[in-house]
């Protein structure tokens, strides 16, 4: 199974979900890490979508838009130091279905995001993207090497260098 078709069937399963409305924890972090591991996969991979696949994505993600956040903020509250690498590549994943689609679509296409979702991201999505972003930041800045010896850096050259929670990679 492809990336792209990867994604599709983890956001069909969090539209099916009823993380949200039970507070299913742990099942919520399952999706979340799945969710955001699969779209940094398809740009890492470069298995980029079509503009009518980044349409259908964004809209099962708005239909699924409370999953999403829970199952997000679960992620962020549940931070585990000893996958800093993972939380990376989660970071990247969730800027990409959050602010970054061009990024997931194909070059040639030309990209028409569904508003609807985009203002949701960026209003409804804001504080758990800066706890993210500040959760990430005092890791690195508590430890001398907080990716530990047994964590290897991802692939990272597909990822646009806006990224900045990878710099100690580039």
């Amino acid at each position: 199974m492809g990336h792209k078709e990867k994604l599709f069937q983890i956001l069909k399963k969090l539209q099916n979900s009823r993380v949200f409305t039970e507070k299913k924890v742990a099942e919520a972090l399952d999706l979340s890490e799945d969710l955001l591991l699969a779209s940094f996969r398809v740009v890492q991979s470069q298995d980029l979508f079509t503009r009518q696949e980044v349409q259908s994505a964004q809209d099962q993600l708005l239909s699924s838009f409370d999953n999403f956040m829970y199952s997000t903020d679960v992620l962020v509250m549940k931070f585990d130091q000893d996958k800093y690498v993972s939380y990376l590549s989660y970071r990247s994943g969730l800027q990409f279905i959050t602010s970054g689609w061009s990024d997931l679509c194909k070059v040639e296409e030309e990209l028409e995001e569904n508003q609807t979702y985009v203002n949701k991201c960026s209003t409804d999505l804001a504080d758990i993207i800066e706890e993210f972003d500040e959760v990430l930041e005092n890791q690195d800045k508590a430890l001398a090497d907080p990716y530990g010896a047994h964590q290897e850096p991802e692939n990272i050259s597909h990822i646009p260098s806006s990224h900045s929670w990878w710099s100690s990679f580039r």
